[in-house]
């Protein structure tokens, strides 16, 4: 069928949307602090941005401050979470055993007690 310049194959522009989405969601869920830390400080910052600027422009530019301040620690924290839970998942740690200390290796040269001070 031939009208309004549309063909039968599959949309490229909505594949290419769709795929983004996906990979979005899943950056979400990979870094929830990052996600959170963005929206809060955004929100935070156009607020901020309106009372401090008085206009639109104060909106915007506090919003888009506040969204990069906010994601950026966001991505500090979720780093140090995986980090640690690398760590943990390492060593085979478990925090019900307390605290644990795993000594790998150590060295040590004996001296006779007339030579030390020489």
């Amino acid at each position: 069928m031939i009208g309004w310049g549309r063909s039968e194959e599959p949309d490229l522009a909505s594949h290419r949307l769709a795929q983004a989405q996906h990979q979005a969601c899943e950056t979400i869920k990979e870094n929830p602090k990052t996600s959170i830390g963005t929206g809060v400080g955004a929100a935070g910052g156009a607020v901020l941005g309106g009372l401090i600027g008085k206009g639109t422009t104060g909106v915007v530019v506090g919003g888009l401050l506040g969204g990069l301040a906010g994601g950026a620690i966001g991505y500090y924290l979720d780093r140090q979470d995986r980090t640690r839970a690398e760590a943990a998942q390492a060593t085979a740690y478990n925090p019900a055993q307390g605290d644990v200390i795993h000594v790998e290796r150590v060295e040590a040269t004996p001296t006779l007690s007339g030579e030390v001070g020489r």
